[in-house]
């Protein structure tokens, strides 16, 4: 009897090929089966019934009832999502036995989009377009006025809360245009120089006084704030309008601006 790989979501769905081909394919003894949460719960339980392995993507897991089906399967040993937070998980909530895993590989397209994203800040992108467009030219090189200047990131100061795969390749692509990083993370670092490694530590132990102490601490040393954690924000947005601050928030691969 061939073993059964559940892939979720309408996402899912769309890559389920792929994991029958690298997988399925190489082991005649699984199979791969898909539901594309749609209302057709039937269909999720039967899947659920007997399968071993689940592969879930963002959408399923957000459609309120599923995640409950899917801590209900009972020969369910392994439980994989395509992405690499887990702050929203409880485990308290996985069954006993049920071995989870996340997914990294993506800090080279995060890292260039927090950077676009810092530079779009620095540099008013969109606005010179739509000066361009509308025939503006007051921010030509021509004009010598403070106000047709935009800035840049070099000698700049951006402070990272959270230092795993994604932050570490922003602080390699920050130190390329010239800032200075400054870290705060919950487990201690090698101390060997390498490429993206902080100029300066804070660390952080639970999110109370000893965050919000190595918050103030960033904040104070630099105007850029890049949050790869979700964790201590109230901190983060007391501070707002209190300094000119920059917050670039990444729960779960997205990111927010607030200026």
């Amino acid at each position: 009897m061939n073993k059964k790989v559940a892939v979720f979501g309408k996402m899912g769905v769309k890559f389920a090929p792929i994991i029958e081909k690298n997988f399925a394919d190489k082991y005649d003894d699984w199979q791969v089966t898909s539901w594309p949460c749609d209302d057709d719960t039937a269909a999720r339980d039967a899947i659920l019934a007997d399968c071993e392995a689940a592969v879930m993507s963002a959408d399923f897991i957000l459609t309120p009832g599923n995640f409950g089906a899917l801590m209900a399967a009972p020969n369910l040993k392994i439980l994989l999502q395509p992405w690499v937070g887990t702050d929203w998980l409880d485990a308290g909530f996985l069954p006993k036995g049920l071995r989870f895993c996340n997914a990294g590989g993506h800090a080279a397209p995060m890292a260039e989009y927090v950077l676009g994203t810092m530079l779009e800040h620095a540099l008013e992108l969109r606005q010179i377009h739509q000066n361009m467009l509308d025939g503006n030219w007051t921010r030509s090189g021509r004009n010598a006025s403070p106000e047709a200047r935009h800035g840049d990131l070099s000698g700049k100061h951006v402070g990272i809360v959270g230092y795993g795969e994604i932050a570490q390749a922003v602080a390699a692509r920050a130190h390329a245009f010239g800032m200075s990083v400054s870290a705060v993370a919950r487990s201690k670092r090698d101390a060997s120089s390498r490429p993206g490694r902080p100029d300066s530590w804070f660390r952080w132990s639970g999110f109370n006084w000893q965050f919000s102490l190595c918050f103030t601490m960033m904040v104070v040393i630099g105007k850029i704030i890049l949050i790869v954690k979700t964790v201590g924000l109230e901190s983060a947005f007391a501070h707002k309008g209190k300094l000119e601050l920059t917050l670039l928030c990444i729960p779960l691969g997205l990111i927010s601006c607030f200026k």
